[in-house]
């Protein structure tokens, strides 16, 4: 692993310290960024500190893992726990004054959720005793990457032991593929919001106050003078007699210099008087009856970002209510707007519009829980959807994007460059007018494949019933549908030059194919071919279909020819994947065959028929799917020796390689 010099190091102290704003100070802090960077380094296959630099500047992805390499992660469970004890008897001596609106928590520098969701436990503890009371946590932490795995809130069944059995009641344990796993109630989780934000300047909604907010363990890694700036920012969000409540390590040495007053160990209240806090809370809650109060406060909760929403196929957790998707449209063109709005209304979806990403960032904050799906023009004047996708996918926000393109060959790089951007997929404005209803049906499966994210049922990691013995194939073929120019990316990134050749199959536009073919053999480092039927297949080369044709391997004794088809599409597809994994049946066993995320069934049959005749056979997880469809036929039909995410799949392929 590279080791970086001590002109490196400082460069990526100064870094820290500019970025999240802690004090460098202390040597064993140091040495883990060092670590970390260095780590990050030889994972993106970068040759020194400036590479990888230019690389977190150009990247949003590697720039959250850049953040997350220079955040120390350490939580638990029920950490220093005095306070747990504290804020309960706090809540039951008090409870007739709190249930007239819910009583809202701020858990700030997160990490990776165990704060929070001890909170949410405590939180539904005391709900269950005393039913008039309710509660919303808000919970952030500058790692875009922490932040993301709060919100799966799936965690190693080991560490249940660690939770107090008082709240196992409200913890529910996976069952078969995700029985090494538990979550907590679902109760917990629609209560809970996490965003990604820096504790320094906290943009939430100013007309939120908290009753209490508990940043532990945190102020530690500060200067003096940011302390103080992120304390005053936290009173400033505190209702009058609201509670901060910090570390056992971190006691204020003079509280009342900040209008605080010690109420519990390292736990202070704000120190109003009466009449400020009568007026205050006047002008922040106007007379209204609990149920306002209550809808008022969801409104605000609108503004933060989406917990992954329920959908499991687990007994032990309740249905999902259905009620009407939202989709934002954000085109300049008042025709495709009107065109696009009433396509989707047909379909039951409601639809919001704006004509510029000016109109959509207010929508966007307005109604940010509400939307399902954003539909995005690239050509905009100002900001290009190009780079308003880039600025909400810094923020931390989700929300699938699906591009809408009049599909010419001068656009392929601009879709393809949103697609690796971190848009799901793309809508010809023929498909609008040719066939709507496959058109909505890409949208509805991007929707409800997103919002099947509940953690029970997803698992960032596999589990295969029965491994499969790898060997090294003669051609590696590849299917992918929506979701797979980013995920063949990922997946084919710097590939060995050792490596088989390799077949893909992308359902793409055959006015993007050209395009979307030299770009994955640059990123890959694999090499092109003037694709053409009848060309011998070569170690280290890539393959694809470039025009509107099907493409398959003939075997001739000891060497393989590419095959091109113009035949009917199968599947609805040409290039279709079933055809190049059927050419190749006949040759099994000399064959690996992967499936990647796609809506739709093609290549499912092909990779069954593969696996059945000897080949090594691999299928994208659910988790990191945009759609899990194709995927998901393919498990059906036994199509699987092995299934993982994209990294996992990599690893598998590595092996194979060296054999």
């Amino acid at each position: 692993m590279i080791q970086l010099s001590p002109a490196e190091q400082e460069t990526i102290y100064g870094l820290a310290e500019k970025i999240l704003g802690i004090s460098q100070k202390g040597k064993f802090r140091k040495n883990i960024l060092v670590r970390n960077i260095e780590l990050r380094i030889s994972q993106t296959k970068k040759k020194n500190l400036s590479e990888y630099l230019n690389l977190v500047n150009s990247d949003k992805m590697e720039y959250c893992h850049f953040v997350s390499a220079l955040t120390i992660h350490t939580t638990n469970w029920f950490r220093e726990p005095p306070h747990f004890v504290e804020l309960e008897k706090y809540l039951k001596r008090n409870m007739s004054k709190l249930i007239s609106r819910p009583f809202v928590i701020l858990s700030a520098a997160c990490s990776t959720g165990e704060e929070s969701f001890s909170l949410g436990l405590l939180m539904e503890k005391i709900k269950r005793e005393h039913p008039e009371f309710d509660y919303r946590l808000i919970a952030n932490d500058i790692d875009p990457v922490s932040v993301s795995h709060a919100k799966r809130s799936l965690f190693p069944k080991a560490e249940v032991s660690s939770i107090p059995k008082q709240y196992h009641p409200d913890i529910l344990i996976g069952k078969n593929q995700f029985e090494d796993f538990f979550t907590v109630a679902k109760n917990i989780r629609e209560r809970i919001t996490f965003t990604n934000e820096n504790i320094l300047h906290l943009n939430l909604d100013p007309a939120v106050k908290f009753d209490i907010i508990f940043c532990r363990n945190v102020l530690i890694y500060f200067e003096f003078e940011n302390i103080q700036k992120i304390v005053n920012v936290f009173i400033s969000r505190l209702q009058p007699n609201g509670i901060l409540c910090l570390g056992h390590s971190e006691a204020l040495n003079s509280p009342e210099t900040f209008g605080l007053k010690l109420t519990w160990n390292s736990s202070y209240i704000v120190a109003k008087s009466n009449d400020d806090a009568k007026n205050k809370e006047r002008k922040l809650n106007p007379p209204s009856t609990s149920e306002a109060l209550h809808e008022s406060l969801k409104e605000d909760a609108n503004k933060y970002d989406t917990l992954a929403n329920e959908n499991t196929s687990s007994s032990s957790l309740p249905s999902k209510e259905t009620k009407p998707k939202t989709i934002l449209v954000v085109d300049d063109s008042i025709t495709v707007r009107k065109v696009l709005e009433k396509l989707y209304q047909q379909h039951g979806f409601k639809v919001l519009l704006a004509q510029d990403a000016k109109q959509a960032n207010v929508l966007l904050t307005t109604y940010l829980k509400d939307i399902s799906l954003i539909s995005l023009d690239l050509h905009m004047p100002e900001i290009s959807g190009q780079e308003w996708l880039s600025q909400i996918r810094s923020r931390g926000i989700t929300i699938p994007v699906i591009v809408i393109t009049d599909a010419h060959s001068d656009e392929a790089f601009e879709v393809l460059g949103a697609l690796e951007r971190g848009a799901q997929d793309y809508l010809n404005k023929s498909e609008l007018h040719q066939d709507a209803n496959l058109a909505v049906e890409k949208v509805k499966a991007i929707i409800e494949s997103h919002e099947e994210g509940d953690p029970l049922r997803q698992s960032p990691s596999h589990k295969v019933t029965g491994r499969q013995t790898l060997f090294r194939p003669d051609v590696i073929l590849i299917g992918a549908s929506t979701g797979g120019p980013e995920a063949l990316t990922k997946l084919l990134e710097n590939f060995n030059h050792n490596s088989p050749p390799i077949l893909i199959v992308q359902h793409i536009a055959p006015s993007f194919a050209d395009a979307f073919y030299k770009r994955l053999c640059k990123v890959s480092t694999l090499s092109p071919e003037n694709i053409a039927d009848g060309i011998p297949l070569k170690p280290g080369h890539l393959y694809a279909a470039t025009q509107d044709f099907h493409i398959g391997v003939a075997k001739n004794k000891n060497s393989y020819t590419l095959i091109t088809d113009k035949c009917d599409p199968i599947n609805r597809h040409r290039p279709s994947v079933d055809y190049l994994y059927k050419t190749c049946t006949g040759f099994a066993d000399r064959v690996a065959g992967i499936l990647l995320t796609g809506m739709g069934a093609d290549g499912a049959e092909g990779l069954s028929q593969l696996r059945c005749k000897g080949a090594i056979t691999f299928v994208q997880n659910e988790n990191s799917c945009v759609v899990f469809g194709m995927p998901k036929e393919a498990i059906k039909r036994n199509a699987h020796g092995f299934v993982g995410d994209l990294t996992q799949i990599r690893n598998q392929m590595n092996l194979f390689i060296k054999l």
